[in-house]
């Protein structure tokens, strides 16, 4: 397995650990003077319950080429420590409704996706910044985040679920 796909998905993990209750904003601009873009819809739900998750915040980002993700040239690479990437790593925000549906514009393209709500678990993302993680682990995290195909003036559909992260109990 090629070692770009693996920080590909470094890069996405570490993307979501970021603050990420920004407003929804616009992806940049592509280099055209004419954006081609479509939408992403979905819904987010409960993995126990199956009820909708309200309010959950929506990260998708595009799944960068290879070109995008190249080593960074002339640093030095401290002992243990993975090199740096340059990365154009491009986000769509968005937020889920009262009945955890969400609907946001994206230009075209590759994206992966992923929910974010506190209490619950976002998967991988205690890994994101572990550089040494075995390849069996670095490919079972590429399998992880749902990946959507996003064409100019069509709706790509992708369903979310969050799992509780733990839960604190006292004396009633």
């Amino acid at each position: 397995m090629s070692r770009s796909k693996p920080i590909l998905v470094l890069a996405f993990l570490a993307t979501l650990s970021v603050d990420s209750a920004h407003p929804q904003s616009p992806a940049a601009a592509p280099e055209s003077s004419v954006a081609l873009t479509g939408s992403v819809t979905g819904l987010v739900y409960d993995g126990e319950t199956r009820l909708p998750v309200r309010f959950a915040k929506i990260n998708i980002v595009a799944i960068p080429s290879k070109a995008d993700v190249k080593p960074a040239q002339n640093q030095p690479i401290p002992l243990g420590f993975s090199p740096q990437r340059d990365r154009r790593v491009q986000r769509v925000y968005g937020t889920s409704g009262m009945d955890g549906s969400f609907h946001m514009e994206a230009p075209e393209g590759d994206y992966l996706v992923a929910a974010l709500k506190p209490g619950y678990i976002t998967p991988g993302a205690a890994a994101a910044m572990d550089f040494s993680l075995s390849e069996e682990r670095l490919e079972s995290l590429i399998a992880s985040p749902p990946q959507v195909h996003v064409v100019a003036g069509q709706t790509a559909s992708v369903s979310l679920t969050l799992h509780h992260g733990a839960v604190i109990t006292g004396p009633r």
